[in-house]
C-alpha cells in the first residue's frame, strides 16, 4: 500500500498546537524589535547646541540691554552737523510781526475710511388715550346735531310767555299800558343760553382758540417717542467725518424721512411676550395725511405746544383740534419742554429785557404742518420703493409749512435741528443743541374697552448710498447723477454690502437709498376708556326711629339715599351730558331727566330735556353722610357709594375724590337776574332763583364758581 500523504493539519497537533507552544517566542522576538527601533531612532536626533545653554543666552540678553542704554548721540550729532558756511549772509528780521499760528501747520483729521454708522431707533415710548371731540370742516348746508338741539332749545326758551288778563288799574297805576307787557331784551336775558365765563374758558380750553366747525366724535390715541438725534449726529460724525476730503455736510447728516408704527391688540391677552404678538403695520402715509382724509377733514391743527427745537417735519405730526380736552396729553412728552414753559424761564433768567415773545413764533400762533402735509404747488418728499423723489401734492395748509431739514450739528437754525428762540433783531432763532426729537403719530383707528401695545423704527437716508438726483426720477437708467461718496473711501465691509445692494437694485429696477433702524421697546398697554363718569357727592343717612324702650338703639325706617353725578358721552353730539341722580341700594341707574351740556364750539350750557341716561350701573351700597361733630359748625362723613358698571366690574365711588368731576360738571347754580322795574320800586328777583344766598354764585357773563357748593 502506498503511504498516505501528509496533509496541513490546523489541529492540537497542527499548526494550532505549534502556535500554542511557542507563542511566547514570537512575543519576546517582537519587543526585541522595537528595542532596536527606539534605539536607532535615537541615536538619530539633534542634540540641544552648547550656544543655546541658559547661560548663554542670559549673556546675550545682558548685552543687547547694554547696547540699548549706551548714549551714542555724540557719534550721531557728528554726522549730522551742517558744514561750516565761510560767507554768512544776515538777514535782519523783526520777530513781532510774524504770528506763531502762521508758522504752525494745521492739525488735519484722521484719514480713516468711510463706515456704515450705527442707527438708534427710538426711545422713551408714551401712550396718552381720550375719547373726545375733534373740530372738523363744517359740510354747507348741514347743521351738527349738537346745533339742532341747541337751535330747538333757543327757541322753546325764547317762545313769548303767555298774556295773562291785565288788570287795567294797575296799569294806571304804574303808569304803564297792555303794549308795554310785550317781552323786552332785559326780560329775555333769562333764556338765554349762559356763555362761559373767561376763568371758565381758560379751564375748558387751555386758553386754546376754538374754532366754529362741526364737532366729531373720536376715539383717540397719541403715540410718542424720543428720537436721539444728538446721539444719531456723534455716530454720524464719527463714522464718516475721518477724511475731510469725502465729508459732505448736506449727505453725511443724520436725515429722518419717514418712520413704521406697528400696533397689537392685546384684549386677550395683556401678559403676552412681545414676540408672541399679532402685530399689525399702520399705514405711515395715511397717518401723515390724517387730516385730509374723506369724513375726518380737520378744521385746523391745534397749534404746536412743545418745544420748536424738538418738531421734526414729517415725523412730529400735528395734533389734531381736540375740543375741550387737554390736548397737552396728546402733544407732550414727559422728556420735552413746552415751548411756554421754556419761555417763562427764560424771561425769568434774563429779566425784563428779553425780546418780545409774541405773534409770529412758528407752532405757537397757528397751525403748524410740516411741508409734506402739503404747500401750494406742492412740496417734494421720498418715500421707500419709490426710487426717489416724488411730489405729494397735498392741498394747502393754514399757517404756513415749516422749514424741512433733519437734525445736525453743521449749521444753525432749526433747518439743522438745532432750536432756539426768535432773536430781537433778525427773527430767526438763536442756536440750541437738543438732545431729542418727538416722534408723534395720532391713531383713531381704536376701539373702547380694547387694550393695545404700540413700537416704532424710523428709516434714515443712506449717507453711503444716497438717492439719486432728482432729474433721473429715481430710475436706474444712464444717469449717474449721484452724490455717492468715492469707492476708496469706504471701508471693504461697506464695499460689500453696497455690492450686494447693487445686485438687489437691478433685479427690483429701483435704487434702495435708505436704511432701516430697529424696532423699538414695546409700550405700555394703553386703554381706550369708556367716556362715562359716575361720580359720588352728599349721602343722606337714613332716617331712624326712636330709641328702643331702655336703650339707647335706633332702628333705621328707611334707606341712605345719595348724590350721584353721571356723566354720559354722546358720541352723536360729541359732548358730554350730565345729570344728578338720587339713588338708593339696589336702584338701577337707568333713568330719563334734563341733562346739561356745554356746547363744544360755542361754549354756552345748555339743557338737553328728558335725555336718556343708559349707564347700566347697579347700585349696591351707599354709605357716608353721618354727623361727625355738632354745634353750629357741624360736619357729616363724606359719601361713598358701591356701583356694579354694565360689565361687571365694581366700582367704589367717594365724594372726596370725585369733587374733580363736580367741579367741572356739576350743576349750575345762576345767580338771580335783575330785571327792571319801572314802578319805581327798585329792581325785583325773577321767582325760583334763591335769595341773597346766591351772591356768590354765578350769574351770566360774569365770575365765579361752577359745581356743588
Amino acid at each position: 500500500m502506498k503511504p498516505k500523504k501528509s496533509r496541513f493539519n490546523f489541529g492540537p497537533n497542527g499548526l494550532k498546537g505549534f502556535l500554542i507552544e511557542h507563542v511566547e517566542k514570537f512575543v519576546l522576538g517582537l519587543a526585541l524589535f522595537l528595542v532596536l527601533v527606539f534605539a536607532f531612532m535615537g541615536s538619530r536626533v539633534e542634540t540641544f547646541p552648547a550656544s543655546k545653554t541658559p547661560e548663554t543666552l542670559a549673556s546675550q540678553v545682558s548685552n543687547a540691554k547694554t547696547h540699548m542704554n549706551t548714549n551714542t548721540w555724540a557719534e550721531v550729532q557728528k554726522e549730522l552737523s551742517p558744514p561750516p558756511i565761510d560767507n554768512p549772509i544776515v538777514i535782519n528780521t523783526r520777530p513781532e510781526t510774524w504770528m506763531l499760528a502762521h508758522m504752525s501747520p494745521p492739525i488735519l483729521p484722521s484719514r480713516s475710511k468711510r463706515r456704515d454708522p450705527n442707527l438708534y431707533p427710538p426711545l422713551k415710548p408714551e401712550v396718552v388715550a381720550m375719547v373726545a371731540a375733534i373740530s372738523t370742516q363744517p359740510e354747507e348746508n348741514t347743521l351738527a346735531p349738537i346745533d339742532e338741539k341747541y337751535l330747538e332749545y333757543q327757541e322753546e326758551l325764547n317762545a313769548p310767555p303767555p298774556v295773562a288778563p291785565v288788570d287795567d288799574r294797575k296799569s294806571r297805576r304804574r303808569g304803564r299800558d297792555e303794549e308795554e307787557l310785550i317781552p323786552t331784551p332785559s326780560m329775555t336775558m333769562r333764556n338765554q343760553p349762559r356763555e362761559l365765563t373767561e376763568s371758565e374758558r381758560e379751564q375748558w380750553t387751555g386758553g386754546r382758540s376754538i374754532g366754529q366747525g362741526t364737532p366729531l366724535s373720536r376715539n383717540i390715541v397719541a403715540f410718542k417717542m424720543l428720537i436721539p438725534v444728538k446721539k444719531q449726529t456723534r455716530e454720524y460724525l464719527e463714522a464718516l467725518a475721518g477724511n475731510s476730503q469725502n465729508f459732505n455736510e448736506e449727505r453725511d447728516r443724520p436725515n429722518y424721512f419717514w418712520f413704521y408704527i406697528e400696533r397689537a391688540d392685546v384684549t386677550d391677552n395683556p401678559s403676552a411676550a412681545p414676540a408672541d404678538l399679532k402685530w399689525v403695520n399702520l399705514n405711515a402715509g395715511a397717518l401723515r395725511a390724517l387730516p385730509y382724509q374723506r369724513g375726518a377733514v380737520w378744521e385746523m391743527a391745534a397749534e404746536e405746544l412743545i418745544d420748536p427745537a424738538a418738531v421734526l417735519a414729517g415725523l412730529t405730526l400735528p395734533v389734531p383740534p381736540v375740543l375741550l380736552a387737554d390736548i397737552k396729553k396728546l402733544a407732550g412728552h414727559s422728556d420735552i419742554a413746552f415751548a411756554a414753559d421754556l419761555i417763562e424761564e427764560q424771561q425769568t433768567n434774563v429779566g425784563p429785557d428779553i425780546p418780545d415773545f409774541g405773534p409770529g413764533i412758528p407752532g405757537m400762533d397757528g397751525p403748524n404742518f410740516p411741508p409734506e402735509f402739503g404747500t401750494p404747488g406742492g412740496p417734494s418728499g421720498v418715500e421707500p420703493g419709490r426710487g426717489g423723489p416724488t411730489p405729494s401734492g397735498g392741498p394747502a395748509v393754514r399757517g404756513g409749512p415749516t422749514p424741512r431739514g433733519g437734525p445736525s450739528p453743521y449749521g444753525g437754525g432749526r433747518e439743522s435741528g438745532r432750536g432756539g428762540y426768535p432773536s430781537s433783531t433778525s427773527g430767526g432763532y438763536t442756536e440750541r443743541e437738543i438732545d431729542y426729537q418727538l416722534l408723534r403719530i395720532i391713531d383713531f383707528d381704536v376701539q373702547r374697552g380694547h387694550q393695545y401695545r404700540y413700537r416704532a423704527k424710523l428709516t434714515l437716508i443712506d449717507p453711503n448710498h444716497p438717492p439719486l438726483a432728482q432729474s433721473t426720477g429715481g430710475t436706474l437708467s444712464g444717469d449717474t447723477n449721484t452724490n455717492d461718496p468715492p469707492p476708496t473711501s469706504l471701508m471693504p465691509d461697506v464695499e460689500q454690502r453696497l455690492r450686494e445692494l447693487e445686485q438687489e437694485e437691478r433685479k427690483n429696477k429701483r435704487r434702495i437709498f435708505w436704511r432701516d433702524t430697529d424696532w423699538s421697546e414695546v409700550s405700555d398697554i394703553v386703554t381706550i376708556p369708556e367716556p362715562l363718569i359716575l361720580a359720588a357727592g352728599k349721602v343722606t343717612p337714613a332716617r331712624e326711629g326712636p330709641p328702643i324702650p331702655g336703650t339707647n338703639i335706633r332702628v333705621a325706617v328707611g334707606e341712605p339715599k345719595a348724590n350721584v353725578l353721571v356723566v354720559d358721552w354722546n358720541d352723536l353730539y360729541a359732548a358730554h351730558v350730565a345729570a344728578e341722580h338720587e339713588v338708593e341700594r339696589g336702584a338701577v341707574m337707568n333713568f330719563a331727566a334734563d341733562g346739561e351740556t356745554l356746547h363744544p364750539t360755542k361754549l354756552v350750557f345748555f339743557k338737553l330735556k328728558d335725555y336718556q341716561f343708559r349707564t347700566g350701573a347697579f347700585v349696591v351700597d351707599v354709605r357716608g353722610g353721618d354727623r361727625l361733630t355738632g354745634g353750629k359748625r357741624a360736619l357729616d362723613a363724606p359719601g361713598a357709594v358701591a356701583l356694579i358698571d354694565a360689565k361687571g366690574n365694581l366700582l367704589i365711588q367717594r365724594e372726596g375724590q370725585d369733587m374733580e368731576d363736580w367741579q367741572r360738571y356739576g350743576d349750575i347754580k345762576m345767580a338771580p337776574v335783575v330785571i327792571a322795574d319801572d314802578s319805581g320800586y327798585g329792581p325785583t328777583i325773577e321767582p325760583g332763583r334763591g335769595g341773597s344766598r346766591d351772591r356768590d354764585l354765578l350769574i351770566p357773563g360774569g365770575s365765579g364758581r361752577r359745581g356743588r357748593e
